[in-house]
């Protein structure tokens, strides 16, 4: 895929450019000549003048350091628009363009082609090339197949399909399957031994506001790969609000695996081992420990699970405020951040530089992020998008949505019925959530029903 990366494409953004000495005096010449005063310039171009005489020199000396200023994409508009200048002239001066505040600086030439489908994923380019992608790209919903029932909440109906059945008795796995009036039971032999397994599956899951909510914190800390259905973190109502799921979609408490992941150097507390006395150590854990639940169901996970991330955004897209808003509640307990600085919240996607990635797979995380944009608007909450390249050893390519100020206010609002996880609530309470949280935040949340059957629990169905 090319992109044609121009100047007039980049002022939207947060880039920082950095224009060819000469031209940049010729430029704060015509400044001067027009306005005769740089107070007035600076005036005329909505900057103080400290930072007028910062960008016309091109440094400043912060505390005896000598240090680079770069012109924001405010500043090159301003000065654009007050001295009438061709955006195609000012670009072919640009020598350096650096990303952000903090970010990192590259030498370029606009404007330029990037190859997307060859452009490393760290390089200035293909974080322009990027920025001018998430302009042009036009989200779009799968139409929900007719296993999926529209009224007052998208449900899925789930149906074991004969082949199935015949695929298991080709391999000798001799299976079995029962109905009962709200699930059913898959029984086959375990390859290689003369022992039979049981899998439970619910014949119907309603997606409303509760399981909404735990699919959010699914799909962001996932965990036990793709055999299993399973979520990891260090919050303990974190780990006991799922299990209630996977108790409602009938899945044997005997089949449940609940345990405490620690690595190599960590030795949890009795504090720690208030819910599982399973303990496991792990050298890739992420920090010191995580609480993880799961359950080993591979039909459970084909059959469910995976088509509703499949369809998730065709399913919000169809479903009530409230279905949503529980959604990102879940997906923020899981991935997302508070910055009590600049008053931010953050819902952050990302990869591991350090494994194989294609360009294929980085657009469609890439997508992904922007359909969640979307989603977002549906219920009120403005976002934007910000790209981060770690260079240490955990390299990672990191897509964030940030909610901004009276947004991150107006998230909280909305969420403040379903969220539970006591480190974001004080956090947002930080950042001026106080009231919204306290006005509407529920002491218990209800699991309610999923399918017909769901006020009943079936902790260990008989054949």
């Amino acid at each position: 895929m090319i992109i044609d990366v121009k100047l007039v494409d980049l002022l939207d953004g947060t880039f920082r450019f950095y224009l060819e000495d000469l031209y940049r005096d010729k430029i704060f010449e015509k400044l001067r000549q027009k306005h005769k005063d740089w107070r007035l310039a600076a005036k005329s171009l909505d900057i103080d003048v400290r930072s007028l005489f910062g960008i016309r020199r091109s440094y400043e000396i912060p505390k005896g350091c000598k240090k680079i200023r770069y012109l924001s994409s405010k500043q090159i508009n301003s000065i654009l628009v007050n001295l009438q200048l061709d955006t195609n002239e000012i670009e072919k001066h640009i020598t350096h363009i650096k990303l952000g505040q903090a970010g990192f600086r590259s030498r370029v030439n606009l404007p330029m082609q990037v190859d997307l489908d060859k452009e490393p994923f760290s390089t200035i380019n293909r974080a322009l090339a990027e920025h001018l992608f998430t302009k042009q790209y036009k989200t779009s919903v799968k139409e929900l197949p007719q296993k999926f029932i529209k009224e007052e909440y998208i449900s899925l109906n789930i149906k074991i399909l004969p082949s199935k059945i015949e695929s298991l008795r080709l391999r000798g796995l001799k299976p079995q399957l029962q109905t009962k009036e709200y699930y059913y039971i898959l029984q086959y032999r375990n390859p290689g031994t003369n022992d039979y397994v049981e899998k439970v599956i619910p014949k119907r899951v309603i997606f409303n506001e509760n399981f909404a909510k735990e699919f959010g914190k699914w799909i962001g800390d996932r965990c036990g790969g793709p055999h299993k259905i399973g979520v990891a973190n260090k919050q303990t109502s974190f780990i006991s609000d799922f299990n209630k799921i996977l108790e409602v979609l009938h899945q044997p408490s005997k089949d449940i695996s609940n345990e405490i992941t620690c690595n190599n150097n960590f030795q949890p507390n009795e504090d720690l081992l208030t819910i599982t006395k399973n303990i496991r150590y792990c050298k890739t854990q992420y920090g010191d420990y995580a609480y993880r639940i799961e359950v080993a169901n591979k039909l459970l996970r084909n059959l469910v699970f995976d088509i509703l991330e499949k369809y998730l955004f065709s399913i919000l897209k169809n479903s009530k405020s409230e279905v949503i808003t529980a959604f990102y509640c879940g997906l923020f307990e899981a991935e997302g951040s508070v910055n009590l600085k600049s008053k931010e919240i953050i819902i952050s996607f990302g990869l591991n530089l350090n494994k194989s990635h294609t360009n294929e797979k980085v657009l469609k995380l890439l997508n992904e992020v922007l359909s969640h944009i979307e989603m977002l608007q549906l219920i009120g909450v403005e976002t934007q998008i910000s790209r981060k390249v770690g260079r240490t050893d955990q390299a990672s390519l990191k897509y964030d949505i940030r909610f901004k100020k009276q947004d991150a206010l107006l998230f909280i609002e909305k969420i403040a019925p379903f969220i539970k996880h006591p480190e974001k609530i004080e956090r947002m309470i930080q950042i001026g959530g106080e009231n919204l949280v306290k006005q509407k935040l529920l002491p218990e949340m209800n699991i309610g029903l999923i399918g017909h059957c769901l006020a009943q629990k079936t902790s260990n169905p008989k054949m």
